[in-house]
């Protein structure tokens, strides 16, 4: 699940991040859905600091580089 565009979704965005983590640490891929061209509140580096606060450093850590590199099959 590709973690981005919080400025364009009405969902809970902490909770939803807690919820899919707890069910699956590896899915989460963070994003900055830089432009956000159809956002009403685009990207923010206040996005990133969410993601930690909710995830804490480990998890985080997986959806920042961990799952992504897996994702795309970087080494």
């Amino acid at each position: 699940m590709k973690a981005t565009g919080f400025g364009r979704v009405k969902l809970d965005v902490a909770k939803t991040l807690e919820q899919v983590a707890a069910k699956n640490p590896t899915a989460l891929v963070f994003g900055t859905d830089i432009p956000s061209t159809r956002a009403e509140r685009p990207f923010m580096a206040s996005d990133i600091d969410l993601v930690e606060k909710v995830l804490g450093t480990d998890l985080a850590a997986k959806a920042f580089w961990d799952n992504p590199r897996a994702l795309y099959k970087i080494k």
